[in-house]
């Protein structure tokens, strides 16, 4: 498949960079996707129109109309037309939130807007993105909020910390997480060994390898029992425990008041989406259900995707991909080495023995032909 290079490491890096978690949504007038060609890469449209020339060795996404890019380990940002806006003259680069970025320069960082104005100043050891108007920065070995007008909000006393989200913030002391709000009180204690951001009132913690769900007053509404967990997901969380027979899981959907609301009678299952989830059967078999448990429709497949935009990916064998729509009916050709989700009417697709990415319609037309080393779409 793809030759993952440095340079494709860091763009992933790039493309992630921050608490994967905290999604960022971007405000764009157009949509453009990141591409890559000859090892450098690039924005199109939907038409595959060139936006942006491929010149960059690492972009990320457009976040609220600016893209942080990369060339010879400087970075800075260009607009929606490729006009580079902040030249690319810091080490790091951070996506805009909040109307600042937070850059690295001289072995340190601060945040900028943009403009391009240090607004707080590159001192800071670490830094991760402004939320809720304050931002975790890292300084004497510790880690503290500041706000915009770089005044120290949250003193410098954690381990790490992470940004605000739902109004309360993850912060470890030692080896253990907790959640604090931005008057720094503490409101989920410092007892565990992992945990997720809040969204929606609801945050997943562990400890020792176990998962359950805390609401924004500390409460643990659903033990911490479960081998795995995941956040709420259109109001059902999907959960493991071990199998009865001791090998491997059973998987059903609870919800955030810990009843069962699916039985778990599934080997795996995923999140819904769209109304829809993915579950395999003991048979190895895969199906679609809805937030009843009704089994929709059965499929032929060793691989299925999420749906997105009504459609799901699906392959069978493993490099054969297409996508089926909500009946269950194969409505793009299995033909693909490996396919993206739908998002904005266009997914990618390898084309199988070429290594190189095209874009189709939900129609399952070629919109943009193969020519891609890679695709930002694919994150």
């Amino acid at each position: 498949m793809i030759k993952k290079t440095f340079l494709t490491i860091l763009t992933i890096f790039i493309l992630s960079i921050g608490y994967k978690a905290y999604a960022n949504i971007s405000n764009t007038r157009q949509y453009l996707i990141a591409v890559c060609k000859d090892n450098k890469w690039g924005f199109i449209n939907k038409l595959g129109k060139q936006i942006v020339p491929f010149k960059y060795d690492s972009p990320s996404d457009f976040s609220e109309g600016l893209a942080s890019v990369c060339l010879n380990y400087k970075c800075g940002f260009i607009d929606e037309t490729g006009k580079e806006v902040i030249p690319l003259s810091y080490g790091i680069a951070f996506s805009f939130t909040d109307g600042l970025a937070a850059v690295y320069k001289g072995d340190k960082y601060g945040y900028i807007n943009k403009f391009n104005e240090v607004i707080v100043p590159i001192q800071y050891d670490a830094a991760r993105e402004f939320f809720d108007g304050l931002a975790p920065v890292y300084k004497g070995g510790k880690w503290g909020y500041i706000n915009k007008s770089n005044e120290v909000v949250i003193p410098f006393k954690y381990d790490d910390a992470f940004v605000f989200s739902d109004g309360l913030a993850s912060v470890k002391i030692g080896d253990k997480w907790g959640y604090i709000n931005k008057l720094n009180k503490v409101v989920v204690p410092f007892k565990y060994d992992d945990v997720t951001p809040f969204k929606n009132g609801f945050a997943t913690v562990s400890s020792k390898t176990l998962y359950g769900l805390v609401n924004k007053n500390g409460k643990e509404v659903v033990p911490l029992s479960y081998l795995t967990i995941e956040p709420p997901k259109e109001g059902l969380m999907r959960a493991c425990l071990n199998a009865d027979h001791g090998d491997g899981y059973k998987c059903g959907f609870i919800n955030t008041k810990n009843k069962v609301v699916i039985p778990f009678a599934y080997t795996w299952a995923a999140d819904f989406k769209e109304g829809l989830a993915g579950v395999q059967g003991y048979k190895q078999d895969w199906f679609f259900i809805n937030k009843h448990g009704k089994k929709m429709f059965q499929t032929k497949y060793s691989i299925v995707g999420d749906f997105s935009e009504g459609l799901a990916s699906v392959c069978e064998p493993m490099c054969k991909c297409g996508f089926i729509d909500k009946t269950g009916k194969e409505v793009i050709e299995r033909k693909y080495e490996s396919v993206s989700d739908f998002k904005n009417g266009v997914a990618a697709v390898l084309i199988e023995g070429t290594e190189k990415w095209g874009f189709i319609d939900k129609t399952g037309k070629m919109v943009i032909p193969p020519q891609y080393d890679w695709t930002g779409l694919t994150f």
